[in-house]
């Protein structure tokens, strides 16, 4: 089953976090990465979610799903964007810079890249 849906998990995360409804899907995440917690993907879900909610510590429990995304082998490269707009966030210039970077290397055709490349050359 895990395989057959591995090509589908980008896109459904990508519609999830779209719906805009941050608290419903932190919830729905937490449950993926508990029941998943080697899937990079969902713990990339979370920590969108937890950035795009933005209330008392989401900040850094985003920052701690975006770095537990990163140590999984399905990593997607935008938990790298993450880590840097919640470094920049933070006032961590290099951290933020040093998360851009990365992801501009493992994504240097993402459709984000000139919006990336504005907030490198702010830093």
């Amino acid at each position: 089953f895990q395989q057959a849906t591995a090509p589908f998990l980008g896109r459904w995360v990508s519609d999830e976090l779209a719906q805009g409804r941050s608290h419903e899907s932190i919830e729905l995440f937490r449950r993926l990465v508990a029941d998943m917690p080697g899937r990079g993907i969902y713990r990339y879900g979370l920590g969108e979610a937890y950035r795009k909610r933005n209330k008392g510590t989401d900040v850094a429990a985003a920052t701690e799903a975006y770095r537990g995304a990163l140590e999984c082998s399905d990593a997607p490269a935008e938990a790298w964007r993450g880590l840097g707009l919640v470094a920049m966030k933070a006032g961590d210039n290099a951290a933020a810079k040093d998360a851009f970077v990365q992801y501009r290397a493992k994504a240097p055709d993402a459709e984000d890249k000139a919006m990336v490349d504005f907030y490198l050359s702010q830093l």
